[in-house]
């Protein structure tokens, strides 16, 4: 099963440029790989000549984007997203998009993406190699947003945050559950507590192991401890 994800800003950017556009529009779009796992990472406004049916890009400007992905040290191959739109129409795979996606035939594979003015989208994954397969209805999946926030989080839990952790010691004969949660205990000699402790028990529920469900019902099994 293919799973294709895309970065929120690149979505943010095509929704953008989708609805700014008085017709259609093209988009292309570097898209990772990591076995079944498809990412789209960075996606490229290329010149283009645009009718409200089809578009037409530059071939020059293409180009261009390819190399200055090389220049920085990108493959350019990895350019396997091509993206239109259908403006006002509702997305669907045209004869013209068909034939548009066997043109783009290649070494391995591209992603085609429909969207249109609505925010509706259509994905396919067509595989050219090693056997020619088309993946239709794949959902596009946005990244979920990770601003790297988890050492300045960890720090400002630990200076501002004070856990206290209360703790039930067991006695002889446990008084009502109800009576230990909301502190209606005011009968019980100091000589019942501890006692007869389950001490490993006791560490386990003070420690967060268990609940005080839990600790009630390992006090039941244990005949209450008398």
């Amino acid at each position: 099963m293919i799973t294709l994800k895309i970065h929120p800003y690149c979505l943010e950017q095509i929704h953008h440029w989708v609805a700014l556009a008085k017709g259609e529009v093209s988009v292309l779009g570097i898209v990772e790989k990591d076995e079944d796992v498809l990412t789209i990472s960075e996606v490229f406004l290329p010149k283009q000549t645009c009718t409200p049916a089809n578009t037409d890009m530059d071939v020059d400007d293409v180009a261009k984007i390819m190399l200055e992905l090389e220049q920085r040290g990108i493959d350019s191959a990895t350019l396997r997203l091509w993206l239109h739109s259908h403006a006002d129409m509702k997305t669907f795979w045209s004869p013209t998009d068909k034939n548009t996606i066997e043109g783009l035939c290649n070494d391995g594979f591209v992603v085609s993406v429909v969207v249109n003015k609505a925010k509706d989208i259509k994905c396919r994954v067509d595989l050219f190699e090693p056997f020619r397969y088309t993946f239709d209805n794949v959902k596009l999946e946005p990244l979920s947003p990770d601003f790297d926030l988890y050492e300045q989080c960890k720090t400002e839990v630990a200076t501002q945050v004070v856990d206290l952790v209360p703790t039930f010691p067991i006695y002889k004969k446990p008084p009502h559950q109800n009576d230990l949660l909301f502190g209606n205990i005011n009968s019980i000699d100091d000589d019942d507590w501890d006692e007869c402790a389950d001490q490993e028990l006791e560490n386990r529920l003070n420690n967060g192991e268990i609940t005080i469900n839990e600790y009630f019902a390992e006090i039941d099994k244990k005949g209450g401890l008398v």
